[in-house]
């Protein structure tokens, strides 16, 4: 089965199951579906809020129109700000 098939197939599954579950009032049900979930999942696999996975497909998708910041350009503005930091900071101690 080719890579692209499966993912399709993947969201069309999780689709309907997400339907499913918000049609369901069942909380016993419910209850069961997280537990095997949880199961699933391990501890340290931290899952995205909506609103955080709109702010990454609102990233990614600036960054296809190249609306990006190139590395070295945000690593230097950080350099220059942490640097100024540190000067406040010894100035302020008298340092």
């Amino acid at each position: 089965m080719a890579m692209a098939e499966q993912t399709d197939q993947e969201y069309r599954l999780k689709v309907k199951l997400f339907g499913r579950i918000e049609r369901t009032h069942n909380l016993s049900l419910l209850r069961k579906v997280e537990s095997l979930l949880d199961e699933q999942l391990p501890e340290n696999v931290y899952l995205l809020s909506a609103e955080e996975r709109e702010g990454m497909n609102l990233a990614r998708q600036q960054l296809d129109a190249g609306l990006g910041i190139p590395h070295e350009i945000v690593e230097g503005e950080l350099n220059r700000w942490l640097d100024e930091l540190e000067r406040n900071e010894c100035e302020t101690n008298g340092n």
